[in-house]
């Protein structure tokens, strides 16, 4: 699987289930939601305020277990679950640098 085709994928999920991620937005970006989502298959588009979407829905759609590093002291791992029970018991390990 390409990363195009991945980010088209998380895209998909996010366009056609609004309900279960546009309540998790500031109610400031809520209204460009589509537009947001769309956006997903560009290069550097998870940044936007809809990024933090993103590790959820890639659960969701790889219907795997995601365990995120972070370099944040406080939150250290987060873990992150699919809607419905995984394909594979191994988690998926990611790495986020947090810059401010």
């Amino acid at each position: 699987m390409t990363v195009t085709t991945l980010r088209s994928l998380i895209s998909h999920e996010l366009q056609s289930q609004p309900a279960k991620y546009q309540p998790y937005l500031e109610a400031r970006d809520a209204s460009r939601y589509d537009d947001l989502a769309a956006e997903i298959p560009n290069n550097g588009e998870y940044a936007s305020a809809i990024g933090d979407l993103v590790p959820r829905a890639l659960a969701n759609v790889l219907q795997v277990q995601l365990q995120i590093f972070t370099s944040m002291y406080n939150v250290p791992i987060v873990y992150i679950y699919p809607d419905s029970n995984p394909v594979i018991q191994a988690p998926l390990l990611l790495c986020y640098s947090h810059c401010l």
